[in-house]
């Protein structure tokens, strides 16, 4: 995993020495917790360039309708392809080592497992659910707009036990979400008047046991 810089700053704070990825420590713009579980929100992690080449990146994967609980558009990524990729492999290593520990008592290690790129337009409806069981592995959620309005909609909502709304985030473009895979949310769809998909892509971590228990993809996974 990408070591932090040596820089003399509190060792709280992660810097990433990583080409595309700011040079500032990156620290959560929010934090939420609901139960004992973690929701980080990360802005300005990676430079604009990084930005507009990943957006563009996603605004042209090949989105079909996935015969799922949703029916959404969406385009499977591969590990492989996921791990390829410059900057966000890297930094979503390095965010995950830092942060991790505090997420779940029994830190496991991560690996990459598959992502979903989800297109996400007026009408569309998005389903509550829980990207695994498992208490230990964890998801990354990347919206990948070129541009967004706060006013268009499209919050990702997250749930606590009892099914009440315990937390909300809303888009931004190059903003990354980690949280704990169990937790239960939903992706919003955008306003009618929104002039574009909302487009984001959900990218999976597994732990050891899940990984080694061949698990398939959740039917679930790609809306976040």
């Amino acid at each position: 995993m990408p070591q932090t810089a040596n820089v003399d700053i509190p060792k709280r704070h992660l810097v990433l020495d990583i080409e595309g990825v700011s040079t500032a420590p990156i620290v959560p713009r929010n934090t939420y917790e609901i139960a004992d579980k973690k929701i980080f929100v990360f802005d300005d992690v990676f430079d604009e360039q990084f930005v507009d080449n990943f957006g563009i990146f996603l605004l042209r994967r090949d989105y079909q309708f996935r015969p799922s609980i949703n029916n959404e558009l969406s385009s499977g990524v591969s590990a492989e392809l996921l791990e390829s990729l410059p900057a966000l492999p890297h930094a979503m290593n390095g965010i995950l080592e830092h942060y991790y520990p505090q997420m779940t008592g029994s830190p496991a290690p991560q690996a990459i497992s598959h992502g979903y790129a989800a297109a996400l337009r007026f009408g569309d409806s998005g389903s509550v659910h829980q990207d695994t069981l498992c208490d230990d592995c964890v998801t990354f959620l990347y919206y990948g707009n070129l541009s967004w309005n706060g006013e268009w909609g499209g919050e990702t909502v997250f749930y606590d036990d009892e099914m009440s709304a315990a937390a909300c985030v809303t888009p931004r473009p190059g903003r990354i979400v980690l949280f704990n895979s169990v937790l239960h949310h939903r992706a919003g769809t955008p306003i009618r008047e929104c002039p574009t998909f909302r487009y984001a892509i959900s990218i999976f971590y597994r732990c050891e046991r899940m990984m080694g228990n061949g698990a398939p993809p959740s039917e679930a996974d790609g809306q976040a």
